[in-house]
């Protein structure tokens, strides 16, 4: 170890907690995991990962932010029909070393899930109750049906502050929509 690195490892952890925060998500509009497609037409994606990089400077400030749960906590992720299944693990991580912090979440879909997207859907409306904002942006008008709740779960929003939806949303909904549980629980929060 030079002197170096010595000094830094004596900054104490919560302050570099900060400094990754601010270096991180400058404003509450940017996410540090970015899973989305170029355009509909294309089909590269574009993923940025930014507690990566964080990660790759050395073995200290890589521990440090696997436990800081509010550098995995905002996730952006379109679904579109060019979504790559092995881009699940990521948001599982996110999901997992940003426990037990609130989440900013925007997920984005067109029309209908393809299939090796419905997974991360239902894993990412498992963990919608810990959402502080919620953006639900869809290319089209979504059926409440893809909000039903897995497996009985009851859905609370405790920490809710924002939701917002794009495009076809929740405007014209029926009274069927409003008795839903997704609805009663945004009612609630």
């Amino acid at each position: 170890m030079n002197i170096q690195t010595s000094y830094l490892c004596k900054v104490p952890v919560e302050l570099w907690e900060e400094i990754f925060m601010i270096v991180s998500v400058p404003s509450s509009k940017e996410y540090t995991l970015i899973i989305k497609t170029e355009s509909l037409n294309v089909e590269r994606q574009v993923v940025t990962i930014v507690p990566f990089t964080l990660m790759h400077v050395c073995s200290h400030q890589s521990e440090i932010t696997t436990r800081c749960p509010m550098l995995w906590a905002s996730i952006n992720v379109a679904l579109w029909h060019k979504y790559f299944e092995r881009r699940q693990k990521l948001v599982e991580m996110f999901l997992a070393n940003s426990a037990p912090c609130p989440l900013n979440l925007k997920v984005g879909w067109h029309y209908s899930f393809p299939d090796c997207a419905q997974d991360t859907w239902e894993i990412l409306k498992s963990h919608f109750s810990r959402s502080e904002q919620l953006f639900l942006n869809s290319a089209w008008d979504f059926g409440m049906h893809l909000l039903n709740p897995s497996c009985g779960q009851d859905i609370t929003f405790e920490n809710l502050l924002y939701f917002h939806t794009q495009r076809g949303g929740l405007s014209g909904i029926s009274k069927a929509d409003i008795d839903h549980p997704f609805s009663q629980a945004l009612r609630r929060a």
